[in-house]
């Protein structure tokens, strides 16, 4: 029973860890793409596209006649000046693009300083390491877990000494097994230097004091697994996720959850008793014709 209990605590930290992990890599996932990758493809792009441009401009055209005097030039390229001075329109063009440029090149520079701050990628990476690895684990654990119940029924059923030892050596060693998978579940965690966002992390702590320190009884026990699920799922399914996050209020959903569960409860049990009174009916019923039907065959052997 303890170690039971213990698979039980065990799946329940790996998958809840799992589970945040994993709406932590698609939260960071979408910034380093969104805010970090896709601005600086776009402004370097376009920085080098004006670049072209802006040497294009300022290239001399071989066909233009050196030469030729500054009004004539100017009727096809720029203005002159009233003291004689020639300001051409292709300069201008130029001057602007080279302080496109220059100002794009400043946005470039401040979003990769930001993107080296907030280090969106590396904690994306990190917590998608940790998913992987502990969603890894998690289903050993429930293999495991199903091995033990498994050899827990065997024991029960054995009559045999020597098989009896032998599912008892099994289950022990399944006891180390879990140990083993719990060091490394500590590792894991040491590794991932990334914290989780505050936000996911309550909800799923408040889920798992709510569930653990409240006497829901079989609720408890058949669906935290299932309501961590749930989270989850409520989470990822809010249209604007991973930009920005649903406030959920886990409290008032856990406590509607686990009313509907007693309404279907008691709805049970009304109907079972329903069943079983109406059987006895049936069943007292019948047990006069049956005396009554065997009295005329008693007293007609009588006769005879």
């Amino acid at each position: 029973e303890k170690l039971q209990e213990e698979y039980n605590t065990t799946l329940w930290l790996f998958e809840r860890h799992m589970l945040m992990h994993k709406l932590a890599a698609a939260y960071f996932g979408f910034r380093a793409y969104w805010f970090h990758f896709i601005p600086q493809i776009l402004i370097t792009s376009t920085v080098s596209i004006l670049g072209f441009l802006t040497t294009g401009e300022l290239d001399p055209d071989p066909d233009q006649d050196l030469e030729q005097p500054s009004s004539e030039y100017n009727e096809t390229a720029g203005d002159v000046l009233d003291d004689g001075t020639e300001f051409v329109g292709l300069e201008k063009n130029s001057w602007a693009l080279s302080l496109t440029i220059g100002i794009l090149g400043a946005v470039a520079g401040f979003i990769n300083a930001i993107g080296k701050w907030k280090n969106y990628q590396s904690r994306y990476d990190m917590h998608l390491s940790a998913t992987r690895a502990l969603d890894k684990i998690t289903k050993t654990v429930v293999f495991e877990q199903r091995t033990f119940e498994r050899k827990k029924m065997e024991l029960d059923l054995q009559s045999s000494t020597e098989e009896d030892q032998g599912v008892q050596f099994d289950l022990r060693q399944l006891g180390v097994d879990l140990k083993t998978h719990q060091a490394s579940f500590e590792a894991m965690l040491d590794a991932c230097q990334s914290d989780i966002p505050t936000q996911i992390e309550e909800m799923f702590v408040l889920l798992h004091e709510l569930m653990i320190h409240k006497d829901y009884g079989e609720f408890q026990e058949q669906d935290y697994r299932y309501h961590m699920h749930l989270l989850s799922t409520k989470i990822c399914y809010y249209r604007l996720w991973p930009f920005r996050m649903e406030r959920i209020d886990v409290h008032k959903r856990l406590s509607k959850e686990y009313e509907s569960y007693l309404e279907n409860d008691n709805s049970f049990q009304n109907t079972t008793k329903k069943l079983k009174a109406k059987f006895l009916r049936t069943s007292e019923d019948e047990i006069p014709k049956a005396s009554g039907s065997a009295r005329p065959s008693s007293s007609s052997a009588t006769d005879v």
